[in-house]
């Protein structure tokens, strides 16, 4: 599979196609950014580039040794297809990565390529290396053979040891954009309906976005336009504090962004029928009477104040402020009950 079919990042994949073609591609290579976004993926079009028989910038995904490269980083019991690549990840039985796998690396970096043009090391959440391991890879980093590259791939750069971020090159991957996600999703035979939505809660996360249940989303969704409406229509908030004000963080705080991120494509909608537009456009066209029926407790400046509080309690959600001040000053703010100070700016950061 060549670079250009991973949505998103467009950015770091040319920067890879242009090192391949130069002959100046890092041998340490640390790949960051947050879950979903395609460092996986990209790593393993990599590995395949830098040993396929038919291009030097990219992979053609259909020579054997691309095939093979494929089949090793993606199926343990073929992990020896394509010997001079290996993918390193935690066992399911342990918390993390052993110095033992590292070894491994070491044993076999400095040994010349038997199949391939080059020897490459995918280890897929690195933030999980033991200390051992961790410190046990510095050298290798430091000094790989020409013909070896190391691509350590993390959620959680800050968490690796800063020695091994200074001797890697970064590139750094961004949440992928909800229209590249949609188009992804119609690729793999969704509805336009399902594609649209799905991309709109998956906040960058194509992997997300894949797995997300149909049916889960739409009764998701069902609860979020209730409690919406009530905010809107200034009625009994009760339910919706209930649900999500007063429980604890790492109960709610996952329920909490998808509810917001709802809450986004209502006031979205509410805001393009404000100014006119179809039913056919609306984030969510098979609610389009009742985005109508909303329509007639909002205008078109309180469906941008709406989304502008909902950015505040995700902002505020990411800054790890306190989620019962952050939802009770949010529904306080939607009804307009409170409009002295600006609450979320001002609530201190604790659990």
């Amino acid at each position: 599979m060549p670079f250009k079919q991973i949505p998103g990042n467009r950015r770091v994949r040319d920067l890879l196609r242009m090192a391949l073609a130069k002959n100046r591609l890092p041998n340490s290579l640390l790949f960051c950014g947050p879950e979903g976004v395609g460092k996986r993926a990209t790593a393993v079009i990599l590995a395949q580039a830098l040993n396929c028989l038919r291009m030097n910038d990219d992979a053609c995904g259909e020579c054997e040794p691309c095939r093979a490269v494929r089949e090793a980083l993606d199926d343990p019991d073929k992990a020896g297809k394509f010997p001079d690549v290996m993918g390193i990840s935690l066992d399911k039985s342990k918390k993390e990565i052993g110095i033992d796998r590292i070894k491994e690396i070491k044993q076999t970096a400095y040994l010349r390529p038997m199949a391939g043009r080059g020897r490459v090391f995918v280890v897929e959440d690195a933030e999980l290396m033991s200390s051992d391991a961790a410190n046990s890879i510095l050298k290798i980093l430091e000094e790989p053979p020409l013909f070896c590259h190391i691509i350590l791939v993390t959620s959680h750069p800050e968490i690796l040891l800063p020695t091994i971020v200074s001797r890697c090159r970064i590139l750094n991957f961004l949440p992928i954009a909800i229209d590249e996600i949609e188009r992804a999703l119609l690729d793999k035979g969704l509805s336009p309906e399902r594609a649209r939505t799905l991309a709109l809660l998956a906040r960058g996360n194509l992997e997300m976005a894949l797995t997300l249940g149909w049916d889960d989303v739409l009764a998701r969704r069902e609860l979020a336009w209730r409690a919406f409406l009530a905010l809107v229509a200034d009625k009994d908030t009760s339910p919706f504090l209930r649900l999500w004000a007063y429980a604890p963080r790492k109960a709610v705080e996952d329920d909490i962004v998808r509810t917001m991120e709802f809450f986004a494509s209502f006031f979205r909608d509410v805001l393009y029928l404000a100014e006119g537009g179809a039913s056919h456009g609306l984030l969510n066209p098979d609610l389009a009477e009742r985005i109508a029926e909303a329509a007639r407790f909002l205008n078109g400046p309180d469906a941008l104040r709406g989304l502008a509080l909902v950015e505040a309690v995700l902002q505020a959600l990411d800054r790890n402020m306190n989620v019962g001040l952050v939802m009770t000053d949010f529904v306080s703010r939607m009804t307009g009950r409170n409009h002295a100070r600006d609450c979320l700016s001002v609530i201190p950061a604790h659990g």
